[in-house]
């Protein structure tokens, strides 16, 4: 899936996860050839506790909101957006157990110049599961 998001403007990068028994959601720059973190930018608990990077390109750009439901809904926000964030970011839903398996699902985020650069895109469904994780969604608003 791809986003475009507009230089200067910010980005939502919304997953919305039906069943299953998440404890945290995490969200960050996908490592080259593997499904896992190439950076950590947020990391949101069931608790409603979150943890954001230290990086200074990111710390004061990211934020993620999450009520701890599950299922549930979980937004990350990119503000500012830069001509290098133009990459492939990744989200992680953890479940409660150990004996679980996480989901990932990537998004390539592309940034363009103008404000005409804007799309509408449409809902993208997961296609794993764990557990009763039943379907996940993918939601993207681009935020002016």
């Amino acid at each position: 899936m791809q986003v475009t998001g507009v230089l200067g403007s910010s980005v939502n990068f919304t997953w919305v996860f039906i069943g299953g028994n998440v404890n945290s959601v995490q969200w960050g720059i996908k490592r080259d050839g593997f499904l896992n973190f190439q950076q950590l930018l947020v990391s949101v608990r069931k608790d409603k506790t979150s943890t954001i990077t230290s990086d200074p390109l990111y710390s004061r750009r990211v934020s993620g909101a999450w009520d701890g439901s599950s299922p549930g809904q979980v937004t990350f926000t990119l503000n500012s957006i830069q001509t290098g964030d133009e990459r492939l970011y990744i989200c992680r839903l953890g479940p409660k157990s150990l004996f679980e398996v996480p989901v990932y699902d990537s998004v390539q985020l592309l940034v363009g110049g103008k404000k005409t650069a804007i799309a509408f895109l449409p809902l993208h469904l997961f296609p794993h599961l764990f557990l009763s994780l039943a379907q996940c969604c993918n939601l993207f608003s681009i935020v002016g």
